[in-house]
């Protein structure tokens, strides 16, 4: 716990620091600084490293709380749901494109040089443990028993890909929504049967 803070006002300065965080990295991309940031939430500069390494490490936790958000959107769309599992992955693949597409603060990776500084500038234990997490997520969501780990890791990696066509348009022409149902298609084909 950064030394000089409760541990409500903890919890009360890093919720800001996301907040502001989301609004100004959905305004400005990384190009925010962390001048911007700190004024606006009433802190230190010092304080702010006590939180986050550096400003792309909050970006990375801003989009972490997005990702749980998604999340859950995601599980009501498949709660109670009978499709079968060649069905689950498909529409899998397909709605996260699709999902995603609505929150502004994913438009800043609509910059292919804002994406790689970002996943350059973040410890890789974090990328591990987000698509660990996002692992645990699908597997809950698709049905364990239906597939072995494998399987899903395998499916969450083509989830990342499908993100990642989603994040650049321009690549695929304009065809990207055409690329991202393609996938989600070979996908259920393949681990549905």
């Amino acid at each position: 716990m950064p030394r000089g803070f409760t541990e409500s006002q903890m919890l009360f300065y890093n919720n800001k620091l996301l907040e502001v965080g989301t609004d100004l990295f959905s305004k400005f991309g990384l190009g925010v600084t962390i001048d911007q940031i700190i004024n606006e939430v009433g802190i230190s500069k010092g304080s702010f490293y006590k939180f986050y390494r550096n400003k792309e490490e909050l970006c990375y936790a801003t989009l972490m709380k997005l990702e749980e958000d998604i999340q859950e959107t995601i599980s009501m769309e498949f709660k109670n749901s009978s499709m079968n599992k060649s069905d689950k992955i498909k529409k899998i693949v397909t709605i996260i494109p699709e999902v995603i597409k609505k929150h502004p603060l994913l438009n800043i990776f609509l910059d292919q040089k804002s994406l790689q500084t970002l996943f350059l500038k973040i410890d890789p234990e974090l990328h591990q443990k987000n698509f660990d997490s996002d692992t645990l997520f699908l597997g809950n969501i698709i049905g364990r028993g239906e597939f072995d780990n494998e399987s899903i890791k395998s499916i969450t990696s083509i989830l990342w890909v499908s993100v990642l066509i989603t994040l650049n348009p321009g690549f695929f022409n304009g065809n990207h929504q055409e690329v991202v149902d393609l996938l989600g298609e070979l996908s259920s084909n393949y681990y549905g049967r």
